[in-house]
């Protein structure tokens, strides 16, 4: 097992973290908008009122590069898109189910896809597709939150909803089961990744992070801290590292 170690330790809570395709740490935020690390030192975007070229809210739930270097942003009052310079916002004024985002993935076709509690949004570069939770009978979604999505190398997308993960084949939004893992840890799965290998990376809400290998689970040990416990957001950059935003700063492994 690679070496578990602190990056940085923040006076915010911490929602969120990606990399772009220039190796940026983005972190987006519970009130204090997005922080830029580029190996040297922080760069910060925020909302400004009465500014519609700027970040929709300061509350960052998730954030999603594209092919082209465009980032999505997903927050509790809608999504922002920044190529760099310009800043464009969606909100259910422009198809969306709920402006409360809480995850946002993008597929191998380039399909954004935002989850939030009353559904999931799916959208092709022109139209927007909703798929409303409260339309579907006899699934998971009908007693627990979704908190987290992720596509893995299958095409199949992954959901974290309460004390465990679920996947699913969401074609044309048809939802059907195709396998179940769920989490026996004493508190709700919030956050995961998925690594080259297929191993599964699972952030919760106060017991860590849990490992999956496709046969056993592991928790890894979190440096003896209990304030490192929820693991709010789970990313593994290109070279094979995994990061993990807990509510005091970054951990990562590797």
């Amino acid at each position: 097992m690679d070496k578990l170690s602190k990056v940085v330790s923040f006076r915010i809570y911490i929602n969120t973290i990606t990399t772009d395709s220039l190796g940026r740490v983005w972190c987006g935020s519970n009130g204090g908008g997005i922080m830029i690390f580029d190996g040297n030192q922080w760069k910060n975007y925020y909302h400004e009122a009465y500014n519609q070229n700027s970040l929709i809210s300061n509350y960052v739930t998730a954030i999603a590069t594209d092919k082209n270097g465009i980032v999505w942003i997903g927050t509790k009052d809608g999504i922002s898109v920044f190529d760099g310079c310009k800043w464009h916002n969606f909100t259910i004024n422009d198809g969306l189910i709920d402006n409360h985002i809480r995850s946002v993935i993008i597929d191998e076709n380039g399909i954004k896809w935002f989850g939030s509690v009353k559904g999931i949004s799916r959208f092709d570069g022109n139209n927007w597709t909703n798929l409303d939770f409260q339309n579907i009978t006899n699934t998971i979604f009908s007693n627990n939150l979704l908190q987290n999505m992720i596509q893995d190398n299958k095409g199949n997308i992954w959901f974290t909803i309460g004390k465990g993960v679920s996947s699913f084949d969401c074609k044309n939004l048809q939802l059907s089961t195709i396998e179940k893992l769920w989490i026996e840890a004493g508190s709700p799965v919030i956050s995961m990744a998925i690594d080259k290998k297929g191993d599964f990376w699972m952030g919760t809400n106060g017991c860590g992070i849990i490992f999956y290998n496709g046969q056993e689970l592991h928790k890894l040990n979190l440096l003896g801290n209990n304030s490192l416990d929820v693991i709010n957001s789970v990313f593994i950059d290109r070279k094979g590292n995994k990061w993990f935003a807990t509510f005091n700063g970054l951990l990562k492994l590797g």
